[in-house]
């Protein structure tokens, strides 16, 4: 009995081990980070993140967040984005004290 308790564990320990090695952990995409690609802003929000920063100093992290990814998203809104950043964080609802 006690023969068939250990094969039958190493014959499973066996099988996971063998799942593993066929199904290998798939490869990040490069522009974004953590559990599942996510957590982290694509190169472009990224560069609009740091116009908000710049032209919204006194903005809250979270709102430069959602005015990076609406300016990202909308590609017609560029020049608002890059030259009147207000404009763009009234038209998504948020204000530069949000």
């Amino acid at each position: 009995m006690k023969i068939i308790l250990i094969a039958i564990a190493l014959l499973s320990v066996g099988l996971s081990a063998n799942h593993t090695i066929n199904n290998p952990v798939p490869k990040p995409i490069s522009d974004y980070c953590g559990a599942g690609n996510r957590g982290c802003a694509a190169a472009l929000e990224k560069d609009y993140m740091h116009i908000g920063y710049k032209g919204l100093p006194n903005t809250s992290s979270s709102t430069i967040a959602h005015f990076a990814r609406a300016c990202a998203t909308h590609p017609d809104w560029h020049d608002d984005c890059v030259t009147a950043p207000e404009k763009v964080l009234a038209r998504i609802g948020f204000t530069a004290d949000d």
